[in-house]
């Protein structure tokens, strides 16, 4: 998985519980505050997820695969 991935799937993970936990108060303010949110939320997220990320140290052990062993 490459960090782009990773960081999209951190972000809208975050971004769903967050919405999820403060449903009720959208059934009130409608879905323009969902959608305000879920974005906000959204972009907060992938920003600290893609710090963290790259701030991993690159893996010396390479995943075998069936591509790397000929197969």
């Amino acid at each position: 998985m490459d960090i782009q991935t990773a960081c999209n799937e951190i972000a809208s993970n975050c971004a769903k519980l967050y919405v999820k936990t403060n449903l009720p108060e959208y059934n009130e303010l409608g879905y323009s505050k969902l959608v305000e949110d879920f974005t906000s939320k959204y972009v907060e997220a992938y920003s600290q997820a893609e710090k963290q990320l790259k701030d991993l140290p690159t893996p010396k052990v390479k995943f075998l695969d069936k591509r790397s062993l000929g197969l």
